[in-house]
């Protein structure tokens, strides 16, 4: 038993990557449900740690950073505040970036 799911539109899979890409909307229209799921609980895991709790060091490690600079000293130990609250804020945007090369490829 074979199952023939229709056509997929290339635009309707845009719209769900700009519009829910980071949490893989356009991905379960596609029917890659594994990655999809990946996605959608790294995405909604970002957004809880970013509306929580990175808010708060991201506007400290800023503001620290710019007196560091205007000082014109060594960052230091301040660095690590930025690799830790900006790398995974990075890297789903990479991810994101990627799938709109990728969606073109999975299109019928």
């Amino acid at each position: 038993m074979t199952s023939t799911s229709p056509p997929k539109s290339l635009s309707i899979a845009y719209l769900l990557w700009f519009s829910l890409g980071m949490v893989g909307g356009h991905r379960f229209y596609l029917e890659k449900y594994k990655s999809a799921t990946l996605l959608a609980v790294f995405g909604l895991y970002m957004f809880v740690l970013a509306s929580f709790s990175g808010e708060l060091f991201i506007v400290y490690g800023f503001i620290r950073l710019m007196e560091v600079m205007s000082q014109n000293q060594n960052f230091g130990d301040y660095s690590i505040i930025f690799g830790i609250f900006y790398i995974p804020v990075v890297v789903p945007i990479i991810y994101w970036v990627h799938d709109l090369f990728w969606i073109y490829f999975q299109v019928d």
